[in-house]
């Protein structure tokens, strides 16, 4: 029944995302993306958004993972991932649209920003700094030019 339903609700395209992403992956950001989707699932949301999986240097499905948010270890495989390529811990935020992707990525001590284009508010993610919660996820290159993070 969920997977009926679902797939007929239409994911809106965020303005400006793809030059966005486009820009952080020629400047060497490593860009992953984990959801509880399934994979999918997924393809589908990112076929609607018209996002570009390219850009991505990974991407977790529940099916990828053995924790899914908000447990922090959900986190696990992409650190690990970005460990590889020197990238530690600190230097890592996450970006989400949901206050379970709040409570995950804080729990794991990832510093982390939310962004209004889901269906949640500014007060569903009490307790973050005004400065890191964003109308759309676009806006995410003028919080950057202020810190360096490699965005999950």
């Amino acid at each position: 029944v969920y997977k009926t339903f679902a797939s007929e609700i239409k994911y809106a395209i965020v303005e400006g995302i793809n030059p966005m992403l486009e820009r952080l992956s020629q400047d060497g950001i490593l860009m992953y993306v984990l959801t509880k989707r399934s994979r999918e699932m997924l393809n589908l949301r990112l076929l609607q958004s018209k996002l570009r999986p390219d850009l991505f240097r990974g991407i977790y499905c529940s099916e990828d993972v053995r924790y899914t948010k908000p447990d922090p270890r959900s986190f696990d495989e992409i650190i690990g991932d970005a460990n590889r390529y020197g990238i530690c811990i600190e230097e890592m935020l996450s970006v989400g649209d949901r206050p379970t992707d709040m409570i995950a990525s804080l729990g794991r001590g990832l510093k982390f920003v939310a962004v209004l284009t889901g269906s949640y508010e500014r007060k569903d993610f009490a307790g973050l700094d005004d400065d890191c919660i964003l109308e759309s996820a676009a806006q995410l290159t003028e919080y950057l030019a202020r810190e360096k993070y490699h965005v999950v």
